[in-house]
């Protein structure tokens, strides 16, 4: 029998109808909404769904974006090295000559590839025009893209030096962004499967979706989605992952900036008193993060220690941690301490 209530639902209300007649009832609540719970908990989880699938859209344009912000960033690294390595050759070399001679040899090398081609017996009229335009085509991309490197080599050294440290920092920036992205879309897949596996139980045992682990896995992913947490430092690595724990309900506590003993965080998880070392950079990180981590557990008086980061560890921090029981996150594992917290690890 499905479970009803009439709104308003409150004392007040019970009071008043509780000496109605039946006929008296009917002709007061006429009008007023009946609310089936299951039914409201569907269109719950439909809702989530909606959402969920807007997100995943979302996210697929957004790694199309970031994709082709990579490939751009690529050729410009890529013109702005090249630049850096001819620049101490072509400096001063008259540019014109070298085009005359690129353009001898692409052409010499179009006629004896046309020539290799007609003597295939298989190859039609159509192959050859196909492959020979093809690499006139290249021939000249490749003719386009040397003249740019060969003007950016030859201005001054220290302009040439500063764009390829520039072109090489953005792609690492875009890199990250594509991780980003491709982060995010792979979460907005595992909501979007949870919420249809959650649509399918409650279908068979009529279960509330507002209570589910789903629903608050899709909260708390939608909270930190547009966040670009690899590219995070310092006190803004800091920041995000108190945030990520406060949002799973745990106890927070940042500790000073100076003089904190080798420990960022401490988080009341359970039985668990946490000491965490955030380490928000690029570079791997290495021993001396583990040794802080074990101190400060000592010194906070803490039952476990971790090392997060949003980048890797070396081997040998690896190594020493096994050894000391303090356990580290890395960049691959975030997207998992996002969704879950730290149940895996304790």
């Amino acid at each position: 029998m499905v479970d009803t209530k009439i709104q308003p639902c409150n004392k007040a209300f019970t009071y008043a109808m509780r000496d109605r007649t039946p006929e008296q009832i009917a002709t007061e609540c006429e009008g007023l909404e009946i609310i089936d719970e299951h039914d409201a908990s569907v269109v719950s989880v439909e809702i989530d769904l909606e959402d969920a699938y807007r997100e995943v859209t979302d996210c697929k344009r957004y790694v199309r974006h970031a994709r082709l912000k990579y490939y751009r960033a690529w050729v410009q690294n890529l013109r702005h090295g090249i630049a850096q390595q001819l620049s101490v050759l072509v400096r001063g070399v008259p540019l014109w000559p070298i085009a005359v001679v690129y353009i001898l040899a692409s052409a010499f090398g179009l006629l004896i590839l046309r020539i290799s081609l007609q003597a295939m017996p298989f190859m039609s009229d159509y192959l050859i025009s196909i492959v020979t335009g093809t690499a006139l085509a290249l021939g000249i991309i490749a003719l386009v893209f040397g003249v740019v490197v060969v003007c950016d080599s030859r201005k001054d050294a220290g302009t040439v030096t500063t764009c390829a440290d520039n072109s090489m920092a953005r792609l690492e920036e875009v890199r990250l962004m594509c991780l980003d992205s491709r982060s995010r879309l792979r979460g907005a897949r595992q909501i979007v499967a949870a919420l249809e596996q959650q649509r399918k139980t409650q279908s068979q045992a009529g279960q509330v979706a507002s209570d589910s682990s789903v629903s608050k896995l899709l909260t708390v992913r939608r909270r930190f989605a547009k966040i670009f947490w690899r590219s995070l430092t310092g006190e803004h690595w800091e920041k995000f992952l108190a945030d990520v724990f406060e949002a799973h309900g745990y106890s927070v506590e940042l500790t000073k900036v100076s003089g904190d003993q080798g420990v960022d965080l401490i988080v009341q998880y359970s039985r668990v008193r946490l000491a965490i070392q955030a380490k928000g950079y690029s570079g791997s990180v290495g021993n001396a993060a583990v040794q802080e981590a074990v101190a400060g557990r000592i010194f906070y008086n803490c039952t476990h220690c971790a090392v997060i980061t949003n980048s890797t560890f070396t081997k040998s921090a690896r190594e020493l941690a096994s050894r000391t029981s303090c356990v580290l996150i890395g960049e691959s594992e975030i997207d998992d301490l996002i969704s879950g917290g730290l149940k895996r690890y304790f």
